[in-house]
Formats: structure tokens, sequence, C-alpha cells
């Protein structure tokens, strides 16, 4: 059975479709956030082996298949399965508005580790941050993280890279994520610089105070849910 909001689903698609610099078009939807020029072809346009993968039919199909999906999960209460429906920008969101409907701390650090720019959500993610506790999120590491930090000392020494013009530097070092390497720091630092000064930072905290080490990406990286409470700890890495 065609799902109920399949029809208000695709016009609302098809309306947050915007042209980019580069002159192609792209749809901005939670369910479909893509490159849209295939979906404009007719019929006769697409190659015979694309045929279900291009075009609207496919794309009525697709959003159907995902909006059951999304009832399922719901039903279910199968809470990463409806988050990973949606496309990457807009898990957060997605999360966040299921907050409170059960343990969601495993589901929070995959989802963290998912996220590309999490400043892109920030909002979001203090809201997050404060439905859970450093404890609930260091009770889900895997057992190769808790090995690894139970290695560490009571205090540690974590590096965050940032860029900028080197004033007001403070304000860079609010943010969540925090490395126990410093040459990884120093290479976020270097990534988007753009030509500005890489900076990178460090803090020198109690253990119990931080998230992690989460190893999933190879980033050794340790998480400030709370980083107003150390703003006062960052100063300027000059090793």
């Amino acid at each position: 059975m065609t799902h109920p909001k399949l029809d208000e689903t695709i016009t609302a698609i098809k309306r947050s479709i915007v042209t980019l610099d580069s002159g192609l078009r792209m749809s901005q939807h939670p369910l479909y956030h893509t490159l849209w020029h295939h979906q404009e072809m007719s019929p006769e346009q697409i190659p015979e082996n694309m045929q279900d993968y291009m075009g609207e039919p496919w794309l009525r199909r697709y959003i159907d298949f995902k909006l059951h999906d999304l009832d399922e999960a719901e039903k279910t209460g199968n809470w990463s399965r409806y988050v990973f429906t949606h496309e990457r920008p807009y898990r957060v969101a997605a999360l966040r508005s299921i907050i409170g409907k059960g343990d969601m701390d495993d589901l929070i650090l995959e989802v963290w580790l998912d996220t590309e720019f999490p400043y892109v959500s920030v909002d979001d993610w203090n809201y997050i941050f404060r439905h859970t506790s450093i404890d609930k999120l260091n009770g889900v590491l895997s057992e190769e993280e808790r090995d690894f930090r139970d290695k560490l000392g009571t205090t540690v020494t974590v590096y965050r890279g940032t860029n900028g013009t080197g004033e007001g530097w403070p304000s860079y070092g609010f943010g969540y994520s925090w490395t126990l390497l410093r040459k990884q720091a120093k290479w976020f630092a270097a990534r988007f610089s753009g030509g500005r000064k890489p900076v990178v930072l460090k803090m020198t905290v109690p253990k119990d105070e931080l998230v992690g080490p989460l190893l999933g990406r190879g980033e050794h990286e340790m998480l400030d849910i709370n980083p107003t409470r150390h703003i006062g700890e960052v100063v300027k890495d000059k090793s």
C-alpha cells in the first residue's frame, strides 16, 4: 500500500531543490539529499539498464519505502534504523527528535561518529548532550576503547586543531571534539585553513570529565560534552 504521506513528501522534496554555484540542481530534504538532474530525465533519456534507479517513478518507490521504514522503526522502537533512514545531514536532528524515547547512549556515539561537521548542528548537539552524561557515554564504549581508557592517567592532555587570525583565540577552544594526538590536531588545523593561520590548542583536564577515547575513526578522539567548563584551561600549544 502506498504511504499516505508519499505525495506531500515528493512535493516537499521538489520544493527543497536549490541551484548550486556549479549550475547543478540539488534536493535538500531529510529523506532525499542529492543531485537532482537524473530525476528530471524523461524515460526516453534514461539508459535501459538504469531505468530502475532514475526518474520520478523510481523516486516515488524509493521514498515510499523510506516512509514505511520510518513507520516500522518508530513502531518497533528501532531508533538506530529510524535515524539512519534519514540522509546524513539530517540525522542529528532526527536523533534530537527522539531523545527521551529510550536509552540512546549507543546511538548518540554512533551518530557522532557519522557526523562530519558537528558545528553545523551545534544547537542539536547541545540539546542531545544535556540529556545524557559522561558516565553513560563512557559506559557504552567498546571493549578496546575501555581498555585504552583504563591505561590513561587520571589527567589527560588533549589537543584541538582550528584556524584563524590568532585574535580572540580562546573562543576556538569552545568545541566538543579533542584528540589525544597532537599530530591529529595539527592535521585538522591545516585541513580547511584556506590561508588562515592554523592553531593547535591543548588542555590538561581530569580524564573523568571527558568521554572516550573514540577509536572508530582512528583519531583517538575525546569528547568534551560540557566545553564551557574547561574554556579557562585551554591554551595554545607551542611545542
